[in-house]
């Protein structure tokens, strides 16, 4: 001033601008702030089930020069990624729609399938689903139909829900019906045949005019006439029928079986074998009904490898046989006895 003087007797202080209270966003709140004046920095989380478009866990703004916040943060919410495909699967929504938090989403399979994994799953709050999507795997028909008087071609085989099953019929009877079969919706196969007896006295087999034809289940047999005696004549020659099946389980007996090689095993394409568990020689055997007389001309024996890696097989036979409808068995030798 003019006389020399200042006009205030002490420098102003210059103060923080002040920005106001910590400003609320929704779905969101404030977990911190260092003050409300000039740099002042507030701290910012989301609610469950919303987030950042940062994918941060926080968010922070500060109290700008000019005594305003910067801008809010934003809190959205939550989305889970997109499902992915689940063949034979139908999907319905229990809660909520789309992707977003507290989507609830439960899965029914097709007939025929059935589910592996979760039936629900949620879109949980921090955007991921509780469970990855079930999968629907082909049902399986764990029992096959007992085919009287025939069999399933590869039973061994699982057949799952459309897959089909060849069937065919013992010596002596026909398919009536289709020769496959399809495991079904329900675990069950469907159009199952049935194999009826052949009457084979019908097509004339035997010699009328010195036998009568006698019809058995699965078979016949011819008897001679009074005044004629018994005369095989000549044959055409093939399998008895055990590789191929033709002679049924049910005609197949034997003394015992040891474990793993069950008496169906005897069967020359079995690949394993038949193992008697009687430990005293001689006292093991094998019996095959053929349903009717036949002329064996020779037969074939295989080893069987057991599970250690050692071989068994038969060091000597002795084959009984019966010719007339009895049980009375004789025993078959040579010239030599």
């Amino acid at each position: 001033m003019q006389s020399g003087q200042w006009s205030l007797p002490h420098i102003p202080r210059c103060q923080e601008r002040y920005c106001g209270p910590v400003p609320q966003i929704d779905n969101g709140f404030a977990v911190a702030a260092t003050n409300v004046t000039y740099r002042g920095v507030a701290t910012y989380q989301c609610y469950a089930g919303f987030a950042f478009p940062s994918g941060l866990p926080t968010e922070a703004i500060r109290c700008s020069e000019d005594g305003r916040w910067e801008k809010l943060p934003v809190c959205l919410a939550s989305s889970c990624p997109p499902l992915t495909e689940t063949p034979h699967a139908t999907q319905a929504v229990l809660n909520g729609g789309g992707r977003s938090y507290g989507t609830v989403i439960r899965f029914e399979c097709e007939p025929g399938y059935f589910r592996i994994g979760a039936p629900v799953i949620l879109c949980m709050s921090d955007g991921q689903w509780s469970t990855p999507p079930p999968q629907c795997e082909r049902a399986q028909c764990p029992i096959l139909p007992e085919i009287e008087n025939g069999f399933i071609v590869e039973p061994q085989k699982n057949f799952l829900f459309g897959d089909v099953a060849k069937i065919q019929c013992h010596r002596g009877y026909r398919l009536e019906g289709s020769p496959v079969i399809t495991c079904g919706p329900d675990q069950n196969f469907t159009n199952v045949p049935s194999c009826i007896d052949v009457n084979e006295c019908s097509a004339s087999t035997c010699d009328a005019a010195s036998t009568v034809c006698t019809n058995t289940a699965g078979g016949f047999f011819c008897k001679c006439k009074e005044g004629f005696e018994p005369n095989f004549d000549c044959r055409p020659v093939g399998d008895l029928g055990l590789s191929s099946g033709i002679i049924p389980d049910t005609n197949i007996k034997v003394s015992g079986v040891e474990a793993g090689y069950g008496k169906n095993m005897v069967r020359l394409d079995s690949g394993i074998g038949w193992c008697g568990n009687v430990p005293r020689p001689g006292h093991n055997w094998v019996q095959i009904d053929l349903r009717a007389p036949t002329v064996i001309r020779g037969f074939r024996i295989q080893s069987v490898i057991r599970s250690d890696g050692s071989m068994a097989y038969p060091i000597s036979l002795r084959i009984h046989f019966t010719d007339d409808l009895t049980d009375a068995f004789r025993v078959y030798s040579d010239s030599s006895g």
